[in-house]
């Protein structure tokens, strides 16, 4: 028998939620999950459970151990990371004293460079560059409603390329969550970050979801632009990502369910704090460091500050 693994899941929302709940449902003797949230999500689950609620089923997820502080936590030999991206550095710093270089850091966050962040800060593990594609969210405490989409897209660390995934992809078989590993899963990222990152603008600066935006050509034309101007910042960063990109997640696009909404717009909307930093702002900032225009995001993400005011 295999030695246990303790995984803990930091951040237990739509993402964090829905992978956490799966794997902790295996109810495996060689797996100890553990959930930090806090607030009255945190206080359900240790009452309830976390409720996973999916197209197939619903399941009740209870982990060893669901708490507030990190000290609780013991050793672990992966983290998933489900926060938000303006609560990315206060993660890793809290987890810093509970890791070692064996611990393996898997990020279920959007964002071009999320890697990068996150390796400034812990110096030693391994991390797994990644991007999910599934749309889920705390519908209300205790409870994580999961949409669409089911996978995630993760490979080498650059740092540490002897890593060997067999352990963490089987569990991924096992708990019926579709996985794609590359060695080199830069330009998977990017062409996750080119979809998402428009329709997340978009949706959010006309209220509207994605059926909205898709039947509607000069918002259809608007996220086409911000795609644009990603694949311009791409190219100038040697990623390599196809010339028909930008038709390619048009039409991939095109099937999301009408009603869907992005996390950033349902921020946007309930006047919560949203993740300006990895969608408009990295855009610009990388535009101007490259040379690339960004007029289409600066346009839609002034639009959306003045919402905020």
């Amino acid at each position: 028998m295999e030695i246990p693994l303790n995984i803990c899941f930091y951040g237990v929302g739509g993402l964090g939620g829905y992978f956490g709940g799966l794997i902790t449902s295996l109810q495996k003797d060689d797996i100890n999950t553990f959930f930090i949230a806090r607030g009255e999500h945190l206080d359900e689950i240790r009452k309830n459970g976390l409720i996973l609620n999916t197209a197939e089923k619903t399941l009740v997820c209870r982990p060893v151990l669901a708490t507030d502080n990190i000290k609780d936590i013991p050793h672990p030999d992966m983290v998933f990371i489900g926060v938000k991206s303006y609560d990315l550095e206060k993660a890793c710093v809290s987890i810093r004293g509970i890791i070692s270089s064996s611990t393996v850091i898997i990020p279920l966050l959007n964002g071009v460079n999320i890697y990068s962040g996150i390796r400034n800060i812990l110096k030693e593990p391994v991390i797994l560059p990644a991007c999910v594609f599934l749309n889920g969210y705390i519908s209300s405490p205790g409870v994580v409603n999961h949409q669409t989409g089911n996978l995630i897209i993760l490979g080498k660390d650059p740092q540490n390329r002897d890593y060997d995934p067999d352990r963490l992809l089987s569990l991924f078989d096992e708990a019926g969550i579709k996985r794609r590993w590359y060695d080199d899963p830069q330009p998977a990222i990017w062409r996750k970050y080119i979809f998402i990152a428009p329709y997340s603008l978009v949706t959010a600066c006309y209220e509207l979801p994605f059926g909205g935006i898709n039947e509607n050509n000069e918002y259809t034309n608007l996220a086409a632009g911000i795609m644009k101007e990603i694949k311009g910042i791409a190219d100038r960063m040697g990623i390599d990502l196809p010339s028909d990109i930008i038709e390619e997640t048009l039409k991939y696009a095109s099937g999301v369910p009408y009603e869907t909404r992005t996390s950033y717009q349902r921020d946007i909307e309930a006047g919560k704090q949203s993740e300006d930093d990895i969608y408009a702002e990295t855009i610009i900032r990388l535009g101007k460091e490259l040379g690339v225009q960004t007029l289409v995001t600066e346009m839609i993400f002034n639009k959306i500050k003045e919402r905020k005011l």
